[in-house]
């Protein structure tokens, strides 16, 4: 009786075992076939974006700083238009269009050219000289300074 319950499990083991490498190797086959399908339809998806994007990439060759001045352009309205608070170094990709510099006489360049000549000169003037104190205030007799009248 053992042996013939252990030829039994045997048998349905050995049964078992042929079914599972049968499914592994049917989903094995499908999967090699669906991940061919991808990579065709993936290849076929990038040629026909390389051929429309052709044109584009001529007339982007054509003048590649006039390129380079759209594209950065277009990340600042990105940007712009994300509602949120950046502060960027002007190395940043796309931030480099107009990066402040301040000449040998004290003018930041890049904002110059916003204001008229007289208010440039005065903030000129004043950042280079400080600005007067405000006279020292003294206590009111009867208070110590610092108390609240």
């Amino acid at each position: 009786m053992k042996e013939e319950r252990k030829r039994l499990v045997d048998a349905l083991e050995s049964k078992g075992d042929s079914e599972a490498t049968a499914i592994r190797s049917a989903a094995k086959n499908n999967a090699e076939k669906i991940e061919a399908f991808a990579k065709a339809y993936a290849e076929e998806i990038r040629r026909e974006g390389d051929l429309e994007a052709q044109q584009y990439v001529s007339k982007m060759n054509e003048n590649p700083e006039l390129a380079v001045f759209l594209k950065q352009v277009q990340f600042l309205k990105d940007l712009a238009a994300s509602r949120i608070t950046a502060v960027l170094n002007p190395q940043v990709p796309g931030m480099g269009m107009a990066p402040p510099r301040i000449g040998s006489d004290g003018k930041i360049s890049s904002v110059q050219p916003l204001m008229s000549p007289d208010v440039a000169n005065r903030a000129t003037a004043e950042q280079r000289e400080p600005s007067p104190q405000a006279p020292a205030v003294k206590p009111v007799s009867g208070q110590s300074p610092g108390a609240p009248r």
